[in-house]
């Protein structure tokens, strides 16, 4: 299982296995959704740390520029996957919002809102539940009592599929059958990520992922980046320019900083961090904190379908404008001896997450609100 890299050699085995352990829910689903899924249990996000001053820009007032879920960059939409659901064992399932399911084990963001924001295709045929829950043992695994099948395409993906690790992966067999896998392939230039259930010895599976792929051959796809409304805020995606170097060097305390793009559990999420989504996490192998900030541009349609439903506080942070939105909450794995802490911004019609992961709350607290502050600072 892929997991967010939080080093530091002390912390590396408890970190390893919590991060096996901890899953939480996306956020409701979207207005007039007829899903039957169910969220996705586990520590969820409190409201334990410490406690920020609200801001007078942090009360909820809407974003000045307009955000709306894009047009996918592929010329497909879920109505050309209905085949699906009248193949093998799965037919007579009914398409659902696809967003029971969040893109990492330790994190609020569904998978499908990540992939829209990138211009991507999301979509499910099932009868309901989530492909991918918490199980009796606490680990984030395949749910093999789901029947269904789940689509996600993240187009324009390119050369840059070579730096992705794609995931093969099936549940437990019931019945000595293969019940559920999950299969990453390319397709052109597109990254697909196809969920599908069978208990026919995979034939039901390999007409699913034949006729997605097919399909998806036979479809054009026009180059990003996608236009926002003006005045959206879009940061460098460089790394060193998003937030210096030096900056993060003095926040996780040492000059050994080691740059990555953030490393995602479903990989399709992962994807559009090198399309249109920007995404950088900032670690030293020899230490005990990380950072990380993720930014979907003129994302903050996504936003408002996930912030409503956590437990949040709001927070004064350098940089905020009126209309602007600014929350803060952590994942409880202090037993395992360290705290993950978010700041989720709405500005100009962009969702910005600083994160930061140390010992405690207050620290990852600490380096969440600096890697924010200092991402902001690239508004005009």
């Amino acid at each position: 299982m892929k997991a967010i890299h939080i080093p530091g050699a002390t912390l590396a085995a408890a970190v390893a296995l919590a991060l096996s352990l901890v899953g939480c829910a996306p956020g409701p689903l979207a207005p007039g959704s007829n899903s039957g899924s169910s969220s996705i249990e586990g520590t969820g996000s409190n409201s334990e740390g410490p406690t920020a001053t609200p801001s007078p820009t942090s009360s909820g007032v809407a974003t000045v520029v307009p955000s709306v879920q894009p047009d996918p960059l592929i010329d497909l939409d879920c109505s050309d996957f209905a085949g699906v659901a009248s193949i093998g064992t799965i037919a007579g399932v009914t398409e659902r919002d696809p967003r029971g399911v969040v893109a990492e084990n330790v994190d609020v963001v569904a998978l499908a809102d990540i992939v829209r924001t990138a211009g991507g295709i999301a979509c499910e045929f099932s009868d309901g539940g989530a492909w991918r829950v918490t199980n009796a043992e606490g680990g984030y695994a395949l749910n093999t009592a789901w029947r269904g099948a789940a689509i996600f395409i993240v187009p324009n993906v390119g050369a840059a599929s070579d730096d992705l690790l794609g995931d093969g992966a099936c549940g437990e067999p019931v019945n000595n059958r293969t019940s559920l896998c999950l299969r990453d392939f390319m397709v052109g230039s597109s990254w697909v990520t196809v969920v599908s259930s069978t208990n026919d010895r995979r034939a039901t599976i390999s007409a699913v992922f034949t006729l997605v792929e097919s399909i998806v051959a036979g479809a054009t796809s026009k180059a990003g980046p996608i236009v926002h409304a003006r005045g959206t805020f879009q940061p460098p995606r460089d790394c060193a320019l998003l937030v210096p170097t030096a900056e993060v060097a003095s926040l996780l305390g040492g000059s050994d900083v080691v740059v990555d793009r953030p490393i995602q559990l479903n990989v399709a999420a992962e994807a559009t961090f090198v399309t249109e989504n920007i995404g950088c996490q900032w670690y030293r192998d020899t230490g005990d904190s990380a950072a990380q900030v993720q930014v979907f541009p003129g994302g903050g349609w996504a936003a408002d379908l996930t912030l409503s439903g956590l437990d949040t506080t709001p927070i004064e942070l350098v940089g905020l404008r009126d209309g602007d939105r600014a929350l803060s909450h952590c994942t409880d794995v202090s037993a395992y001896g360290f705290s993950i802490c978010t700041v989720e911004m709405v500005v100009d019609g962009t969702w910005v997450r600083g994160i930061g992961s140390g010992p405690d709350q207050a620290i990852s607290t600490e380096i969440a609100v600096a890697v924010a502050e200092s991402a902001l600072t690239h508004r005009d």
